[in-house]
């Protein structure tokens, strides 16, 4: 196999291999037997930028599944043809090297591109009319408008940024958080999904900082940090400027307690490698990516053959890329098989793709309606130098608001009600100390509380601490509208928390939460707002449910 940069176009060979990972397709065609088929694949992966690491592991993590399946289907006849071109991280090469395999190369499909910007560049050519693009970058916009030819077989930056919003949120008493990122499409996309999810809440960034990717010098830029005083730091960026910016940051974090919670660039096992001083407390968002290779009980024993195998071929450790790479050319194997290995149906039988196991303890979920695959997500934090679970199987797309919202007006409150998912209601409920012990049940699913539907919204007054969180759930009925609350108050000597199966009160003597049942309905608040102003929020929250005005 030759890589040219994209100037020519590579050729492809045939790989056979031992298969490297016990996968068991197990689906079998329900279509009948099938001719012979082989498809081609177009891989696009940065082999000559600044991240040629990342595309070496994607690339080399879809060749190695490639090898196993080429060996596993050899009797029937199927196979998978390998062509491999250099994006050279622009724009400019990711649409010629993509416009050479489709054109030159005759390839079926499309694979890879991590690089968001180079990834942007490519959506415009395949749109419309295709062909089939699986593409591992993570701009928002890659799967919006919604396209039957683009699927996204990683985390989207609209589902993982404020997701990250959510988890700093909870560990912030004034709220008051800054965003650095690195001014690319990859930060950008990032820093924009985060800056809406704070003002969702009814805050605003104290700080929205870029810096230019492997930049030398900071300083300019961690000094704005420094002059905003923020309590939390979400940093959207690559794991190259980690150390540069972790070793700035060093100070203020001793003197301030800030808090930092970085995004899936800051690759987890590269982080280890820098002194403990700088990365203690630092959280990660994206996947089990702190496992070593070499850790099975961790993410068990398809990883740690994966990794054997890996290493065996290409003489060093996967990284995520790679496994998230091999992950996905596998997804796709699965789905072709599905379709009886006919090409035509190969997007009806990505389609068709639910729960498939990937390496790194995410799951692909494909339909109709949506080709973000990726849905759940996890975060690590390191501790002694040691990489430990902060968060699991995080559902990020269970934390957006839905729409532009309703207006809302209680005396001198104004703000937005927002339609959300069960979810986000629940978790928020339950992290945001609405109550102490939160004012609902923890419950093992969510279903067992059973919701028909949730609002959220915020309201703010006049003086900038006056911001209120509200909440509204809908059940099924109302004896499990009394059995989600928690009825029994456990801070001895607190007066204010007070509660039974209508109404309840707490406070930590500087915010006042509250709620109030209205049929089949629960109507929650919390903020650092008078007691007389949380009990009018809460019966004109409630009157429509309640048929009084």
């Amino acid at each position: 196999m030759r890589e040219d940069g994209g100037v020519r176009l590579p050729s492809f060979c045939w790989m056979i291999l031992l298969s490297v990972l016990a996968l068991c397709l197990g689906v079998g065609s329900e279509m009948g037997p099938a001719e012979a088929e082989t498809l081609r694949l177009g891989i696009l992966a940065s082999l000559s930028s600044g991240h040629t690491e990342v595309g070496k592991d994607l690339r080399d993590g879809a060749l190695l599944g490639i090898e196993g399946l080429n060996a596993r289907w050899r009797e029937e006849g199927h196979s998978i043809e390998a062509l491999v071109a250099d994006d050279r991280g622009s724009g400019e090469g990711a649409q010629q090297a993509a416009q050479r395999l489709i054109e030159e190369g005759k390839v079926d499909l499309l694979f890879g591109v991590s690089d968001s910007e180079c990834a942007l560049a490519l959506y415009p050519l395949v749109w419309e009319k295709g062909p089939l693009w699986i593409t591992l970058a993570t701009h928002a916009d890659l799967t919006r408008p919604f396209s039957r030819w683009i699927f996204r077989g990683n985390l989207s930056d609209g589902d993982l940024a404020p997701t990250l919003v959510d988890m700093l949120w909870e560990k912030t008493e004034q709220k008051r958080i800054a965003l650095l990122f690195e001014d690319t499409a990859y930060g950008r996309s990032g820093a924009s999904s985060q800056g809406k999810r704070i003002r969702k809440y009814g805050y605003a960034p104290v700080a929205e900082v870029s810096y230019p990717r492997g930049f030398s010098d900071f300083t300019p830029f961690l000094e704005q940090i420094r002059e905003a005083e923020p309590e939390g730091l979400l940093i959207y960026g690559s794991a190259a400027d980690a150390p540069t910016i972790l070793t700035g940051l060093k100070e203020l974090r001793k003197g301030s307690g800030l808090q930092l919670v970085a995004s899936s660039g800051w690759d987890v096992l590269s982080l280890l490698d820098l002194p403990p001083d700088l990365t203690e407390g630092v959280v990660i968002g994206g996947y089990m990516g702190f496992a070593r290779p070499d850790r099975e009980e961790e993410l068990g024993v398809s990883w740690s053959r994966f990794a054997d195998s890996f290493r065996a071929r290409f003489g060093r450790d996967p990284g995520p890329m790679a496994a998230l790479s091999y992950s996905n050319l596998m997804c796709l194997a699965q789905a072709w098989q599905r379709s009886g290995f006919r090409k035509e149906r190969l997007v009806e039988g990505l389609e068709e793709t639910k729960g498939f196991d990937t390496l790194l303890e995410a799951r692909i979920n494909y339909s109709d309606s949506s080709h973000d695959g990726i849905g759940s997500l996890h975060l690590t934090v390191i501790r002694e130098g040691q990489a430990r679970e902060w968060r699991r199987n995080l559902f990020p797309r269970d934390y957006r608001f839905a729409g532009t919202g309703r207006v809302l007006t209680v005396g001198d409150y104004r703000g937005r009600l927002y339609k959300a998912h069960t979810g986000i209601a629940i978790w928020m409920l339950l992290h945001f100390a609405l109550g102490r012990p939160p004012f609902l049940r923890e419950l093992p699913v969510v279903d067992d509380y059973g919701l028909k539907g949730v609002e959220i919204g915020a309201l703010f007054g006049r003086e900038e601490k006056e911001r209120v969180m509200v909440f509204r759930l809908h059940f099924r009925s109302e004896r499990e509208a009394v059995e989600a609350l928690n009825l029994e108050p456990v801070e001895a000597g607190n007066e204010t928390d007070q509660r039974d199966r209508e109404r309840g009160t707490y406070s930590d003597g500087t915010y006042w939460a509250g709620y109030r049942r209205f049929g089949r309905s629960l109507v929650l608040a919390s903020g650092g707002i008078p007691r007389e102003d949380l009990e009018l929020l809460l019966m004109e929250l409630g009157a429509d449910l309640s048929g009084k005005r």
